[in-house]
């Protein structure tokens, strides 16, 4: 009995949650968003390879994207109605490009998703939190600090194994 249902959980092909599972379109305004280095549809370089940059693809179910295993989640928390936050936004996308295959970025406005501010105890924004299994790894904590920029966040994510 135990061998017949063995034999068909392989066969079905189930498998393991994985991120992609839980991406959605290319979407630059959606309140949930993740940061993938993918091929850019349409671009190509003089030999006829395909150019990858950072597309945003919209998150069809972030409570159980955050729950695949063994994935480490770096939650970019900002405020759709503050400009000024843009030049931390290419910042997040360079360090989504650099930890890729090591970090997932996710882009989350704050405002839209006020229980992961609270669970995370996100008391600004911009923040960060290092997420694995749905538990904090650690914050950011930028309402801590009178002044910071990129070059802080990447001294957090080395401090916690993620050198940029």
């Amino acid at each position: 009995m135990i061998t017949a249902a063995l034999t068909a959980f392989l066969l079905c092909g189930c498998s393991s949650p994985k991120v992609e599972d839980y991406l959605g379109d290319y979407d630059y305004d959606a309140p949930a968003i993740c940061m993938v280095y993918e091929p850019v549809e349409g671009e190509y370089d003089e030999a006829g390879q395909p150019l990858y940059g950072i597309q945003y693809r919209e998150i069809t179910d972030l409570e159980q994207l955050l729950q695949v295993p063994d994935v480490t989640f770096l939650l970019y928390f900002y405020n759709s109605m503050d400009s000024s936050g843009w030049g931390i936004t290419a910042a997040v996308e360079d360090i989504a490009e650099a930890e890729e295959g090591k970090l997932t970025v996710i882009a989350l406005d704050q405002s839209q998703y006020t229980n992961l501010t609270s669970q995370f105890g996100i008391n600004a924004v911009p923040d960060f939190a290092l997420v694995r299994n749905y538990t904090e790894i650690s914050v950011f904590g930028s309402a801590y600090y009178d002044i910071w920029g990129a070059a802080d966040v990447a001294a957090w994510l080395d401090a916690n194994g993620y050198p940029v």
